[in-house]
């Protein structure tokens, strides 16, 4: 039996439609008459750093990262938000390595959430030691950019790891954002002290993002 559910509403142009969906797939729109009281409808929220939510980051997810992972991808369609890069923060790597195998599982069963959560983002770990310019990130677990670390990583996310976080400053930084970019990682410059010179490096080497300008600043 389909599932069939109507949606009525002002379109982003200003058009009074109803939308008609079969089994989550969009099988037709047609105009209806205005009226004020319509909600709009809109296209969904991105969030490109979503840390997690109800107490569990995604870094901390186990065995049960598909029911966690549902219940944060409810919260988050609740609100309106369609696509998110599941952000991993600053943990012991191995910590960090072994969540990215069962959110890779979670998402490879479930293609709901597969398409809600599109992305990895890497934003911890390769980051400034220095205080101030680290933000709230655990200095113990601040390691110099590591591509065969980082590698491996990725591979247990399935190869989703959309965004990485460096402080291009860092010893090794450079070389690193030079072989991720040429691996189809957009680089994030963030949590970091770097000089006009070094930003410029790190910028001809591959370097398009930053990562929450002016947070986590001396």
């Amino acid at each position: 039996m389909n599932n069939i559910e109507i949606y009525e509403g002002i379109t982003i142009e200003g058009d009074a439609v109803r939308i008609s969906v079969v089994d989550s797939k969009i099988s037709e729109v047609e105009s209806i008459e205005e009226n004020s009281r319509l909600p709009r409808l809109l296209p969904v929220l991105v969030d490109l750093q979503q840390n997690g939510a109800f107490g569990f980051p995604y870094n901390n997810l186990r065995e049960d990262a598909e029911t966690r992972l549902n219940e944060i991808g409810a919260h988050l369609l609740k609100h309106g938000v369609g696509r998110v890069l599941a952000t991993f923060t600053t943990s012991p790597y191995d910590h960090l390595t072994t969540a990215a195998g069962y959110v890779n599982d979670a998402l490879n069963a479930n293609p709901v959430l597969e398409s809600l959560f599109c992305g990895i983002f890497h934003e911890g770990v390769f980051i400034s030691p220095e205080p101030g310019w680290r933000g709230g990130h655990d200095p113990a677990y601040i390691i110099p950019p590591d591509w065969e670390k980082f590698n491996d990583f990725n591979k247990k996310t399935g190869n989703r790891v959309k965004v990485v976080n460096v402080a291009p400053e860092t010893s090794g930084a450079l070389k690193f954002i030079e072989k991720a970019a040429r691996n189809g990682i957009k680089v994030a410059l963030g949590h970091c002290a770097p000089d006009t010179e070094t930003i410029n490096a790190a910028v001809d080497r591959g370097a398009t993002m930053v990562t929450h300008f002016a947070n986590g600043v001396s």
